[in-house]
């Protein structure tokens, strides 16, 4: 989760965070006021002139104000909380009550993830040194099904020097330069700057926070399946999010010797289950939110090849359109490096995938360079695609006149293009946005002659203009 400063500490213009050294300040030690102007005649001048100024006090009282700050601090003197925060300007005005809770949950792949962080800030004001106290505690809670898997807490302290002292009836509060000017209301001490910010603190009695390590509680246990004698640990059917799951290790065993390796996944461990589909239909089985480094694979049978490999190390997901009643294996072959909180997840989802609801323009087989030049104000698709965000898009329907690779741009358009092309029912679809020469797109694609696809031209973040679209194949 992101975190933020919060809206105190930044508009004083200053933070807390990286500020643990606590260095000797000024804490407001009040100089005895000026002695009262004598009442009593001076002594008789002597009877020679002398050279030097007088330097004796006037009998009659100053009337020019003196710099010294009056009175005392004692009476603010101990442990605040602050309790409030308003800023207010011109027609603007915004109000946070401490301690301040920021809390975000995600949900995805059926797995929940809380992120709570509570704030709270002090002043300790005493004789010798006094502090701000900037207090963050965080939680994390990870669960599945409404089982809680992972738990882990801890909290930050971050201090940053202060001054106090009186001025009059108020008191004034230093801190990196700038000044809160302080009013004490019974137990109450309500503090502004410039009448903009204003701060509200009431006095403390508990202890004033520490800094914690982090505490962590694992309750995910490692996965154990009986042995069937089978290169698979179960069967699979249906559809949802987190349709198997549990804590990945060793103890499952290496019995498929993994062929989807790459750089950062090594042959090791593996869990695998036999999948069979309800119906006809195109199949996203997915590894998303797994925290193992591993390669996701699927297989025909167990003395199969290997037929299609996610690319991914963590997060991967594989297409495949099945017939009903059709099986397969599903491996997730994971690293001999052990990670902490070893989840796996697998999901297996009906894939509906993006498909265009205007009418596209006809291309037939055209090949050449600018097969379609048009303009894309009008366009209406909007989509977020993998390499950009897509918008007034064009769409075009073009059938693959041979195999082989394609290359289709929009090298000559005037504006900034996204090119995204659909090559079928089940399939992610394939995007670039800026091609290597300037902000035009180019895709290199692999096509099955007498195939279809749906080409989209659109503007990176709804950007338009006159576009050209090119189709050429590689010699």
């Amino acid at each position: 989760m992101s975190l933020k400063k919060i809206p105190v500490i930044a508009a004083l213009g200053f933070t807390t965070t990286g500020c643990v050294e606590i260095k000797d300040t000024d804490t407001g030690t009040i100089a005895d006021p000026s002695s009262e102007p004598s009442s009593e005649p001076s002594s008789e001048p002597s009877s020679e002139p002398s050279s030097e100024p007088s330097s004796e006090p006037s009998s009659e009282p100053s009337s020019e104000p003196s710099d010294e700050v009056q009175g005392s601090i004692e009476a603010i003197v101990g442990n605040w909380a602050a309790t409030s925060y308003s800023y207010s300007y011109y027609d603007y005005s915004q109000t946070y009550e401490f301690p301040m809770v920021e809390s975000e949950v995600d949900a995805a792949y059926g797995i929940s993830t809380s992120f709570d962080m509570t704030e709270s800030i002090f002043l300790s004001i005493q004789e010798e040194e006094s502090v701000l106290i900037e207090a963050l505690q965080y939680s994390i809670m990870v669960s599945i099904a409404e089982e809680v898997l992972y738990e882990s807490s801890y909290s930050d302290v971050y201090e940053v020097p202060i001054s106090a002292s009186q001025n009059a009836e108020d008191y004034v509060i230093g801190i990196e330069g700038d000044s809160l000017n302080c009013t004490l209301a019974g137990d109450e001490l309500n503090c502004d700057i410039d009448g903009v910010v204003l701060i509200n603190f009431e006095r403390y009695d508990g202890e004033l926070p520490v800094a914690s390590e982090e505490q962590q509680m694992n309750n995910l246990e490692d996965a154990i399946y009986a042995d069937n004698g089978e290169c698979y640990e179960a069967e699979l059917s249906g559809t949802g999010e987190a349709l198997a799951w549990g804590g990945f290790s060793d103890s499952l065993g290496n019995d498929i010797v993994s062929t989807c390796l790459t750089d950062d996944v090594e042959d090791g461990a593996d869990v695998a289950f036999l999948w069979t589909a309800d119906a006809a239909d195109c199949y996203q089985f997915s590894t998303g939110g797994s925290n193992i480094e591993h390669t996701l694979e699927i297989k025909d049978s167990c003395d199969a090849e290997v037929s299609l490999c996610g690319e991914s190390t963590y997060q991967s997901s594989i297409l495949k359109q099945m017939d009903i009643g059709e099986s397969v294996i599903v491996v997730i072959d994971g690293t001999s490096q052990e990670e902490e909180f070893n989840l796996f997840n697998l999901s297996v989802e009906s894939y509906e995938g993006f498909s265009s609801t205007t009418t596209p323009l006809e291309l037939g087989n055209a090949v050449g360079e600018s097969v379609f030049s048009g303009s894309n104000a009008a366009g209406s698709i909007d989509v977020l695609t993998d390499c950009a965000s897509l918008g007034m898009g064009i769409a075009h329907t073009w059938t693959a006149p041979q195999s082989g690779t394609a290359e289709i741009s929009t090298l000559g358009s005037d504006f900034d293009t996204v090119l995204y092309i659909n090559s079928g029912s089940c399939s992610t679809g394939t995007c670039n946005d800026d091609h290597d020469i300037d902000l035009t797109s180019s895709i290199s694609l692999e096509t099955i002659e007498g195939q279809e696809y749906e080409i989209i031209v659109g503007g990176y973040a709804s950007d338009f203009g006159s576009y050209v679209l090119n189709i050429n194949y590689s010699l």
